[in-house]
């Protein structure tokens, strides 16, 4: 048996998740770093700390990093006496974090982020000589002139452990799970706080709505778009602005589209009774060409939508939720080019919800369609098998518990993390040779 040091480093984009997180402590001026991470990973936020929990327990010793996470990683420096730039403080800090802990592995989660490229760069291995191995968690397939520096990279679907291999990187599949340690404080959190009996959605979507991401997510916000049109869906949507320099641009030049569309929404429905979705939809992405030049979604689904759009639920909060609503809708991002594997497949299906996903390739290595999930291919299938979930609550409920059944025997983090020691254990031992 091979132990080893591993620091794993993420980047937390739900920035609100942060506040939600500080909100929910008695203390947090007074908590110190492992309080302030402890409680980070305890509100369900983001990336779970399962794979650095359970790498532990088989004797490695593991330090979590969540870079961008100033409270945290500033208490971190002053705890090590470590003085900092407050205009540069991220990379220092975790470089100082780096030098102080001296891991063996340097786990990036999510590496695909062009923030990480600079890890890559030969300068980065000599001056952490220590770093005998470093391993990227990949979530969206990326290209880049030192991706060859990597040791390793998994890959959440098998789309994109092809795209790493054809750039002659070592590349492994492991899809993503559900932390189990979230499923049983969703039990305990509903028993103590009452919600067995709370409100229930009929139709919902939770997660990123499209928009301020542009590439990647199009599909996804025009079928979101349909869905509001044409069923009783709710969207609890992460809608962030300024992505990247461009989307800042873009979204600088939308200032009063939303409410114009807005307005053409709903006189497109008054008028167009009775007229196919697709025609509305079809009418309202010309009006947006012709206004904008194009039909990206850089328009918040709140401007257009706003008594059905709300604002983003993270951790236990959209666990809570997802566990109250009937049925669930999934669709992969467009980078997954029709694969299955993104975190929601696992974390609606662990909630009890009955999951409405789009019809990937490899669905049937997860889940077993009609039977523990339902799968769409259009909008307006989507549309009619919501509807006929609704009125069916048995067959509904039948679903839902296979599909979760299903997750918690062969999709949980635990056992990822057991592929993934194996994993990070050959890598080490190549590098040795």
């Amino acid at each position: 048996m091979t132990n080893y040091r591993l620091l794993r480093v993420n980047w937390n984009e739900y920035v609100k998740a942060f506040d939600d997180v500080l909100d929910q402590m008695e203390d947090p001026d007074g908590a110190n770093y492992d309080e302030l991470i402890e409680a980070y990973y305890n509100f369900g936020t983001s990336y779970s700390d399962t794979l650095t929990r359970e790498l532990s327990k088989l004797g490695n010793e593991t330090m979590e990093v969540t870079a961008n996470a100033k409270l945290f990683q500033t208490r971190w420096a002053k705890e090590n006496g470590f003085k900092y730039d407050p205009e540069d403080w991220i990379f220092p800090i975790f470089y100082k974090q780096l030098e102080t802990f001296k891991p063996d592995i340097l786990y990036i989660q999510g590496v695909n982020d062009p923030k990480w490229f600079h890890l890559f760069e030969k300068d980065f291995r000599e001056r952490f000589p220590f770093i005998k191995a470093l391993v990227g968690y990949a979530g969206w397939p990326f290209e880049d002139k030192n991706i060859a520096n990597l040791d390793a990279i998994i890959a959440c679907g098998p789309n994109l452990r092809t795209h790493f291999a054809s750039q002659r990187v070592r590349s492994f599949l492991v899809y993503h799970g559900i932390d189990l340690r979230l499923v049983e404080r969703l039990e305990t959190r509903r028993k103590n706080d009452g919600q067995m009996n709370a409100e229930t959605t009929d139709f919902g979507f939770y997660g990123i709505t499209g928009f301020g991401f542009q590439s990647g997510h199009y599909t996804r916000y025009w079928e979101l778009v349909h869905l509001l049109l044409s069923t009783s869906l709710e969207v609890w949507g992460y809608e962030r602005q300024g992505h990247n320099k461009e989307d800042v641009w873009e979204l600088q030049h939308t200032v009063n589209v939303g409410p114009q569309l807005t307005q053409l929404i709903k006189q497109l429905r008054e008028s167009s009774a009775g007229a196919p979705i697709d025609q509305i939809v079809d009418v309202l992405r010309g009006v947006m060409k012709k206004m904008l030049g194009h039909d990206l979604p850089i328009i918040r689904l709140a401007e257009m939508f706003p008594d059905r759009v709300h604002e983003p639920l993270f951790g236990q909060d959209m666990m809570e939720a997802i566990s109250r609503t009937k049925v669930t809708l999934n669709r992969h991002t467009d980078a997954m080019n029709g694969f299955a594997g993104n975190m929601r497949l696992f974390e609606a299906t662990a909630a009890g919800t009955c999951l409405l996903t789009d019809n990937c390739i490899n669905l049937g290595d997860l889940f077993e369609a009609d039977k523990e999930v339902v799968t769409f291919s259009s909008p307006d299938e989507a549309a009619e098998k919501v509807r006929y979930l609704l009125d069916h609550e048995k067959e509904r409920a039948a679903i839902a518990e296979a599909g979760r059944q299903r997750v918690l025997k062969d999709h949980t983090l635990q056992q990822r993390c057991g592929e993934i020691n194996q994993i990070l254990i050959k890598t080490l031992m190549r590098g040795s040779k």
